[in-house]
């Protein structure tokens, strides 16, 4: 299980205005390790924490959906008749999945092209827990959002990835997305997600964890 905190100084040359912004601080999930004290340089200055989490940012299709022939026309037969509470994933790829994130304490967040579909974020989701998928494995925002219309899935995803609560991530998707290497693992449409490409990603998030000192 990976646990990531990450810890920061927050300085302002008004004490009242620092006083000001600290709720909205504690609001997205910081937590406060001092009072208000004055720093080495003269700075009102507060030390708060926030637990991190390494996101997964993954994709249905080609990675938790193979290119199987039955299983995708049976798939599109029911998305055609709107029965989306019949859509099957792969057990052979949700699986491993699962294991890992109960492994790694890592989460997903679903940035499928199924969200510019019919299917609403609800039924996204309920198709993950229909198939074990538990709330712990979700992030807070367990459907990546849009940035806007005109927004591409690497906006969406980047838009997400530089919350203050995310130490690390990855992107699993069966295309070569304009994401860099570092945070990219293309799945093998054919075979869906495989252990390897797990083992891949538990390589990666492992790197990245860093403390910073931040100045407002």
């Amino acid at each position: 299980m990976i646990n990531i905190y990450e810890y920061k100084t927050f300085t302002h040359l008004s004490k009242k205005r620092l006083e000001h912004l600290i709720p909205g601080l504690l609001s997205k999930g910081w937590y406060q390790d001092s009072s208000i004290y004055i720093d080495d340089f003269g700075f009102f200055s507060i030390d708060l924490h926030i637990e991190q989490k390494c996101v997964l940012f993954i994709d249905i299709e080609g990675v938790l959906i193979p290119n199987n022939e039955s299983l995708r026309h049976y798939n599109f037969q029911q998305y055609n008749e709107r029965k989306f509470d019949a859509i099957k994933l792969d057990k052979r790829c949700v699986q491993p999945l699962i294991q890992f994130l109960d492994h790694t304490g890592a989460v997903i967040t679903v940035h499928s092209r199924w969200r510019h579909t019919l299917m609403t974020f609800d039924d996204i989701k309920s198709l993950f827990t229909r198939h074990g998928f538990l709330d712990k494995h979700f992030y807070k925002q367990a459907i990546c959002k849009f940035r806007g219309i005109s927004s591409s899935v690497e906006e969406d995803i980047f838009a997400t990835a530089i919350k203050p609560d995310i130490s690390n991530w990855v992107v699993l998707d069966d295309r070569m997305l304009s994401i860099p290497a570092e945070h990219l693992i293309q799945v093998n449409e054919n075979t869906g997600l495989l252990n390897d490409d797990l083992r891949r990603v538990e390589s990666l998030l492992l790197d990245g964890i860093t403390e910073h000192y931040c100045r407002l």
